[in-house]
């Protein structure tokens, strides 16, 4: 996720979580709405859990520069591609744990990789060795004197 981090903020599209205390956030929104200058798309509140604070997530949009006070306001807004349509959007998740299936697959996948590669040594030494003996018996021959 992009902070946007120039100022003035320019026309877009953007997502933010607001923590308290969010007075300085709401006189912002107001000013703003007041000249018609944004747009709420999506507001969704979170009370407190697992250590997170009590918070707000909120994608808005600009229809033009606006002054952006970073020290009153205390963060940047984040940049709100179109794929974000809500908070889940937001969050980095780890890989969904495979399944049972997908697990034994790719177990199998992984012994079928081991055997090919046995079997690729022991038919290279197999030919090695035929070559060898076969070059001992059609090899160059000492002559008897």
């Amino acid at each position: 996720m992009a902070l946007e981090r120039r100022r003035p903020l320019p026309a877009g599209r953007y997502w933010a979580d607001i923590f308290a205390p969010r007075a300085a956030f709401d006189a912002w929104v107001q000013m703003a709405a007041s000249r018609g200058a944004i747009h709420g798309e999506v507001s969704e509140h979170f009370d407190a859990a697992g250590g997170a604070p009590e918070h707000d997530f909120v994608i808005f949009t600009t229809n033009t520069e606006l002054v952006w006070p970073d020290a009153e306001i205390g963060f940047a807004p984040n940049v709100a591609p179109p794929n974000i349509k809500s908070s889940a959007d937001t969050v980095q998740r780890p890989p969904p744990e495979p399944s049972a299936i997908d697990q034994i697959s790719d177990a199998a996948a992984e012994w079928n990789r081991k055997v090919n590669t046995a079997m690729t040594a022991v038919l290279v030494l197999l030919v090695a060795g035929a070559a060898v003996a076969i070059f001992r018996r059609t090899g160059p021959r000492k002559s008897a004197r």
